[in-house]
């Protein structure tokens, strides 16, 4: 698995490496100072990337607050279609695994440790 994903990443044919630069850098501020799209730190500098790029569809699973997906039509207005792997218009079906492309489950929360009692010894 690790030498497919390493595979797909520096083929060239599905992916490109983008270095931020400071154009990438602007564009990632503009995300937000141009259009009011809120994103964290570092989605922005992927999105940036992305756009920068020319990229077809930027893919992730994260759903917190200031995800790329929270902003999904935002950055369809800018070029940039926002979506789950699991629904990817572009990644070849030899690529597609339906455990890799669905959004895991939530772990379950470990229990809370119980204090004992230890009755006195009279």
């Amino acid at each position: 698995m690790k030498q497919l994903f390493l595979s797909l990443l520096t083929s060239g044919q599905y992916t490109r490496l983008v270095q931020p630069d400071v154009f990438v850098c602007e564009r990632a501020r503009d995300l937000r100072w141009d259009h009011g799209i809120n994103l964290s730190g570092a989605d922005a500098i992927h999105v940036a990337s992305a756009i920068e790029a020319e990229c077809g569809e930027f893919l992730t699973t994260d759903q917190r607050a200031k995800s790329p997906l929270r902003q999904a039509a935002a950055l369809a207005a800018l070029g940039l279609r926002v979506v789950r792997p699991s629904g990817t218009q572009v990644l070849p079906d030899e690529f597609r695994q339906e455990r890799l492309t669905e959004v895991p489950p939530a772990a379950p929360k470990p229990p809370k440790a119980r204090r004992r009692r230890h009755k006195r010894q009279s």
